[in-house]
């Protein structure tokens, strides 16, 4: 395994810890509204994370690992957010999110990251792109999800 793959991998689990953390920060009272006009709300954004964890990342780590060359659909990300559900636990869909990235470092681990898998609109993709795309996608929804923090954060305290 390479030093940039070992990078990767600790980067993936930190990225995970993270997101946590900043959903840890957010008041309940402010996970179900949007911090700004347009954009999805916390338990919007942890729902899209963990599908898109559970059911893309991880099922092409595993393809790619154990077939030659396959073939990788585009996944409809619409249509699986379109199954949103406002009263899914948070703690439920954090807990998928981290089980599916905890299962696809355990493949990821000691793998050949230069396997191939054959993108439908992509092209040929490594298990190294994969992995990169994984951590990106990570961290750009926990910006989103900090920038809620933030918002909740600047909301004039409650009279008591």
């Amino acid at each position: 395994m390479t030093s940039d793959a070992n990078r990767i991998l600790a980067l993936l689990g930190r990225s995970a810890h993270e997101l946590t953390a900043v959903l840890g920060r957010i008041p309940p009272e402010h996970l179900q509204a949007a911090p700004e006009p347009g954009e999805w709300s916390v338990h919007q954004t942890l729902h899209h994370l963990w599908v898109v964890e559970a059911r893309i990342f991880l099922p092409r780590v595993r393809r790619v690992l154990q077939e030659e060359r396959p073939f990788l659909e585009v996944v409809d990300e619409k249509a699986v957010q379109s199954e949103w559900q406002a009263a899914r636990p948070l703690a439920e869909m954090l807990e998928g999110f981290l089980e599916a990235r905890r299962k696809e470092m355990l493949l990821l681990r000691g793998a050949d990251w230069a396997r191939v898998g054959q993108h439908e609109t992509r092209g040929p993709i490594t298990l190294t792109w994969i992995a990169k795309y994984a951590l990106a996608h990570t961290w750009e929804h926990t910006a989103q999800l900090m920038r809620a923090a933030l918002t909740a954060e600047l909301q004039p305290a409650a009279p008591a």
